[in-house]
């Protein structure tokens, strides 16, 4: 799957300078195929979902279900490299979800997000 326009991704120009060198085609094989994991397993991993506010409609399902599963789910302020953009607003983000996953770990004694 070849990448999309780097004119699309809310960069700046010196920061797209920066990714469009290293980018390469994402094969859809990978976004077709299922995760093999052993269910036990994936019972006791914690979930959360980080989306981006920039407009794209291929992930909101995603969100959506994963919520209604129960994950913790953020939306962030940003686009897709959020984390070359709003690099702040991602550690903080994923720092709230390691918080909340201690907190409710102390409390319940749980070693799952359900």
């Amino acid at each position: 799957m070849p990448p999309p326009l780097a004119t699309d991704w809310g960069l700046d120009d010196g920061t797209r300078a920066l990714v469009v060198p290293k980018l390469t085609p994402h094969p859809l094989k990978s976004l077709e195929d299922p995760a093999r994991v052993h269910a036990g397993i994936l019972a006791t991993l914690p979930r959360a979902f980080l989306r981006t506010s920039l407009p794209s409609g291929v992930y909101q399902p995603f969100f959506e279900r994963a919520r209604a599963e129960g994950w913790r789910c953020r939306e962030l302020n940003g686009g897709h490299y959020a984390m070359l953009t709003v690099p702040n607003v991602v550690v903080t983000a994923l720092l709230e979800l390691v918080d909340e996953r201690e907190a409710g770990m102390s409390t319940s004694g749980s070693t799952g997000d359900g």
